[in-house]
C-alpha cells in the first residue's frame, strides 16, 4: 500500500548532503532511508496495538494463500 505525507525537511541540509554525495541520487537515499523509518513505525504500532491472536490470525491467512497461491501456478504433472 502506497500512502502519501507531506515531510518538511531542512533544504540546507539537503543541498549539504548534495556536496557530499555529488556522485549519488540524494532523492533515492532519502526515499530508502524514509521507507524504512516509515515501515519501522508501522511494525512498531501493529505490534504495539493489535492483539497478539489477531496477529497470529493473520500470519496464518497470510501462508495459506501463499500455499494455495502456490499450487495454483504449479503446472500440472
Amino acid at each position: 500500500m502506497n500512502m502519501t505525507f507531506k515531510i518538511d525537511i531542512d533544504r540546507k541540509k539537503i543541498e549539504a548532503i548534495r556536496c557530499y554525495l555529488p556522485d549519488g541520487n540524494v532523492e533515492q537515499l532519502l526515499h530508502e532511508e524514509i521507507t524504512k523509518a516509515a515501515n519501522s513505525a508501522v511494525d512498531k504500532l501493529y505490534n504495539r496495538n493489535v492483539p497478539k491472536k489477531v496477529q497470529e490470525f493473520l500470519r496464518k491467512t497470510s501462508e495459506q494463500k501463499a500455499v494455495r497461491k502456490k499450487k495454483e501456478d504449479m503446472p500440472d504433472e
